[in-house]
């Protein structure tokens, strides 16, 4: 699961040689300075190059220095309107967002070099470095490896989306959902199973409008494996249409870290600016939109006018939640048996995670209407479809009677043959 570039091992060869292979030159003059990547740093956590990181040297009196290691990330580079600022991002060992890290320094050949090992309460792990005197300094940690193991080596793939024969109930899905509220006497309907239709029910158009899929559908058709490695990284390999033809992807495994805080408690890290360029690669449109097949599962229909879901809104209002806990991890739930593991939010979060994604999203007319359309293709729903449409136009109304909410992936063991 994980890749070694040739600039990654280069990088930790001539770290741990030399600084040069030219006549003898005088290392540079040290002084306070930040390297962010990749314009003066070249940062690898296990081989594997990482985006958007940051190394301010601290000169100490003794002739050593002191390295800051942090992140940060710029709103601006998602190029939406009144989105600007800086946020705290993770930092480049998973656990810590800014970590300090003495280093003693060796003078070589038109540089200075480093090495040693560290630890943190959640990960130990070892480290090289050189500082150049063109004004780039190069940074590697290798042997990373988590002090809580309870989820390391595991590789998982999503629950199979499996409909009960002859209903439109599911008996597994790829979603952890479990909504409780104080009674509701004008609802005959739990608010569980509407938001278990909201993630089920093909509405979601797709091939240029010619089809419809559900949410569950999209993820189980996409994501195939998800792995939690020792060192805290998580790759998950997926299908990719970019170019217009399917093919296996796996994501950098620094993208997305984590650690075991605490049993059954876990925190996710996810670098921004990873997160962003796939975005941007997925959503990108292929030469030849006739080529693109249509999901595995999608239910054949017209979309005559796609839906107008305001996605800036969306990814702003995401931002105004998230943003406080980039940096620090954000923390989730998880249970786990021999076969399935189940990770979720807390009641907290995933109510303003449903307020600020879900709520704009039903408020565009297309989607109500292509969600209404294909319930009314079912006559066991008719006498709740009117409980239905009233808790998804007034969802603000029912969060605030919530109890408990859990919004997450339900996984199971992941095997060659898929099954």
């Amino acid at each position: 699961m994980r890749s070694f570039s040739a600039a990654a091992v280069l990088t930790l060869a001539v770290a741990a040689v030399s600084c040069s292979d030219d006549k003898p030159a005088a290392p540079p003059a040290l002084s306070d300075k930040t390297y962010t990547s990749p314009a003066t740093l070249a940062v690898t956590y296990d081989g594997e190059e990482m985006a958007g990181k940051s190394v301010k040297l601290t000169p100490t009196s003794d002739g050593n220095a002191e390295l800051t290691l942090f992140s940060e990330f710029d709103l601006s580079t998602l190029s939406m309107e009144r989105v600007t600022g800086v946020v705290p991002a993770p930092g480049i060992l998973p656990g810590s967002p800014r970590l300090n890290l003495p280093v003693k320094l060796v003078a070589g050949d038109g540089c200075y070099t480093f090495s040693g090992d560290g630890s943190t309460p959640f990960v130990t792990f070892s480290y090289s470095g050189r500082i150049d005197s063109d004004g780039k300094m190069h940074f590697a940690v290798d042997k990373g490896k988590l002090a809580n193991l309870d989820l390391a080596g595991s590789v998982w793939t999503p629950t199979p989306l499996k409909q009960k024969p002859g209903t439109i109930a599911y008996e597994s899905t790829p979603f952890h959902l479990l909504w409780e509220v104080d009674p509701l006497p004008d609802i005959r309907i739990p608010l569980q199973e509407i938001l278990k239709l909201a993630v089920e029910t093909p509405c979601i158009p797709v091939y240029n409008g010619t089809a419809y899929s559900s949410i569950s559908q999209l993820l189980c058709e996409t994501v195939k494996t998800v792995a939690f490695m020792p060192d805290g990284n998580i790759p998950v390999t997926y299908i990719s249409t970019v170019g217009g033809s399917a093919r296996l992807a796996t994501t950098s495994g620094p993208a997305l870290q984590y650690v075991v805080a605490a049993p059954g408690v876990m925190k996710l890290y996810v670098n921004p600016l990873s997160a962003l360029g796939l975005l941007l690669t997925s959503t990108s449109r292929p030469a030849s939109p006739e080529s693109v097949a249509p999901w595995p599962g999608s239910v054949a229909g017209h979309a005559p006018e796609a839906p107008t879901i305001p996605k800036d809104e969306i990814v702003k209002a995401l931002l105004s939640t998230i943003a406080p806990m980039i940096a620090d991890g954000l923390p989730m739930a998880y249970a786990k048996t021999d076969k399935t593991l189940d990770i979720y939010v807390n009641t907290e979060i995933a109510a303003a995670l449903i307020q600020k994604m879900v709520t704009p999203m039903l408020k565009d007319p297309t989607v109500a209407a292509a969600l209404k359309a294909e319930l009314m293709k079912y006559p066991e729903l008719e006498p709740y479809l009117p409980d239905i449409m009233k808790v998804l136009s007034n969802l603000d109304s029912y969060l605030l009677k919530t109890t408990k909410l859990e919004v997450g992936l339900s996984f199971v063991t992941f095997t060659q043959t898929g099954k």
